[in-house]
């Protein structure tokens, strides 16, 4: 009897410890292990950064002219660094972003992150925000002026056999338009050199497009892509 109730005990003993050990190891377990190693090392680098008077931030978003404008004036603001970033937020940047906005806020104010989106929308508001160059108009207006000045001998109905020719084009500073040459066309467009000197002359004689900003100034965009596609109901789409 004794010794039958010494062998529960143990049994009860190391088989609940075995038990444990068991749950210990689900994949859930080793998952949040696995998040606070890595958000342990992200409290420690934004620690050793603070200490050697090196601040930055993860940045989390996605690119874009208004991004990229917040982007570049709080780091000129508070002489931030780029740690990372992207569109997916890691555990490692959230910790570390943490702790330094905290700091952030302690030294710039706690509405530090508020100051830097009402200069972006000051920056908007007289038009000095950062943007890609555009078609005065808009997609919409570009589209119009590209078919309207297609001639209607080189269009064609047939589903099958659309010629189409893609240029790339730049946008300097001023907004000229400058081609760059045809970087692909398909067979139906090579059948006819007129398909090639029609699209070339629409881009020669494109107007001027709204230059490019970034940093408040106007610079040159090396890479727009201008489709012609031949089509009868295109033009009668977008040429009223």
């Amino acid at each position: 009897m004794k010794s039958t109730l010494l062998l529960l005990i143990l049994f009860f003993l190391f088989g609940c410890k075995e038990s444990k050990s068991l749950q210990d190891n689900t994949p859930k377990k080793k998952q949040n292990r696995q998040m606070d190693e890595r958000c342990k090392k992200g409290e420690q680098e934004a620690k050793n950064d603070l200490e050697n008077n090196d601040w930055g931030l993860y940045f989390y978003g996605r690119t874009g002219p208004r991004y990229n404008t917040w982007l570049r004036l709080i780091r000129k603001e508070y002489q931030l660094k780029v740690k990372g970033g992207g569109d997916i937020s890691s555990k490692e940047g959230d910790c570390y972003n943490k702790i330094m906005i905290k700091k952030i806020k302690e030294k710039y104010g706690a509405d530090a992150f508020e100051k830097i989106t009402t200069k972006v929308d000051s920056l908007y508001a007289i038009d000095l925000g950062d943007r890609t160059a555009k078609y005065k108009g808009g997609e919409k207006a570009l589209l119009k002026y590209i078919y309207c000045n297609i001639p209607d001998d080189v269009l064609v109905e047939n589903n099958e056999a659309i010629p189409r020719i893609i240029f790339q084009v730049s946008i300097d500073k001023d907004g000229h338009v400058i081609n760059k040459g045809i970087i692909r066309k398909n067979k139906f467009a090579e059948t006819n050199e007129r398909y090639t000197k029609v699209a070339i002359e629409i881009i020669n004689k494109m107007p001027k497009w709204i230059p490019a900003i970034e940093n408040e100034k106007n610079i040159a965009v090396h890479s727009y892509y201008i489709p012609f596609k031949f089509e009868k109901k295109l033009k009668d789409k977008n040429c009223r």
